[in-house]
């Protein structure tokens, strides 16, 4: 295989565009987290939606915005059972206080380093073809 095959040309466009992709996701992560309140908040909620592997939770929080303003919102996550009560970290937009994630490395960054670790596996993946 040679780099002018269109197979080469498909699959090097795909990571490119996929380094792309992860650098946006990163520099959006990035911005959010440094426009951002942080806030310790308790679960008001949960409710399940979806089943098998599209079941994602819908954690229902409530919170009292940097100007004292009560905040009534949600969350999807699909990463940890949460339970009425349970408390958790968030970050909020100090501009949009709606604009809502969870506190945490794989809720802020998990998108990202999924983008990032394709360009790792892909090539990987296909090295004994394009070695060949």
């Amino acid at each position: 295989m040679n780099i002018t095959d269109p197979i080469f040309i498909i699959i090097a466009l795909l990571l490119v565009s996929d380094t792309v992709a992860g650098f946006y996701f990163l520099l959006k992560t990035r911005t959010f987290v440094k426009n951002s309140s942080k806030a310790r908040v308790s679960i008001s909620g949960v409710e399940i939606e979806g089943k098998g592997k599209n079941a994602r939770q819908k954690v229902s929080i409530k919170f009292r915005d940097q100007y004292g303003k009560e905040i009534f919102s949600h969350i999807y996550t699909a990463l940890k059972p949460y339970k009425e009560g349970d408390s958790i970290d968030i970050l909020y937009l100090k501009a949009d206080s709606q604009k809502i994630k969870i506190d945490n490395w794989l809720s802020l960054y998990g998108v990202s380093a999924g983008a990032f670790s394709l360009v790792i596996l892909v090539p990987v993946a296909l090295m004994p073809v394009l070695l060949k």
